[in-house]
């Protein structure tokens, strides 16, 4: 039976991988996969595998194992690795562009141009490739940027969470956000000005 985070014995586990126990590395792998792939699905850059992030993180976790020290919990510890990984990943793979308004699909071009106004809740279905949209204007961020604004607010992390993750100050975290945030509208309000230029 799956024994869940919370109630695993990781202390002892860690002894035991320590002492060169398989068995107990197998078990510690089995306890953090489900971490691992669902922060290296949600920060990966598109080239890049999720179970390969997950691979080269475990790799890290078993080199590193003599520097925990048991100051946090150990599974949050193993999910600042995978962010960290994931965030090389991406410094690795990113290369500055602009999205173009032709470079949208036409859901993703309604997306931008509908007024707000005249959206009724509960009577309009929304596009189906906003969210698609929503990583395309990501996909223009630096890897940081792109990192914070994703955490806290489509991972819906706290502050506190975040810091713990990336190792910032609250005050850096915030800042970059709200950044982040008049940078994305500047871009979606470009995009907007290219779409009336071209009509």
């Amino acid at each position: 039976m799956e024994t869940s985070t919370d109630e695993f014995d990781f202390a002892a586990c860690i002894a035991r991988v320590r002492a060169d126990d398989e068995s107990a590395a197998r078990d510690l792998v089995e306890q953090l996969h489900p971490l691992v792939m669902r922060i290296a699905h949600a920060q990966r850059p598109a080239a890049i595998a999720a179970e390969d992030i997950a691979q080269e993180v475990f790799a890290k976790v078993f080199q590193r194992l003599d520097q925990y020290q048991g100051r946090a919990p150990f599974p949050h510890w193993v999910a600042r690795i995978t962010t960290l990984a994931c965030l090389e990943h991406r410094r690795r793979a990113w290369v500055r562009r602009e999205l173009r308004w032709s470079d949208l699909s036409e859901e993703q071009q309604a997306v931008l141009t509908a007024d707000p106004e005249a959206v009724v809740p509960n009577t309009v279905e929304r596009p189906r490739d906003a969210a698609g949209l929503v990583r395309q204007l990501l996909d223009t961020l630096p890897e940081k940027e792109r990192l914070i604004i994703t955490l806290l607010d489509l991972e819906g992390k706290s502050v506190a969470e975040i810091c713990s993750l990336t190792g910032w100050g609250a005050s850096r975290v915030k800042v970059t956000a709200w950044r982040v945030r008049r940078k994305l509208g500047k871009t979606a309000q470009r995009l907007r000005l290219h779409e009336a230029a071209e009509s």
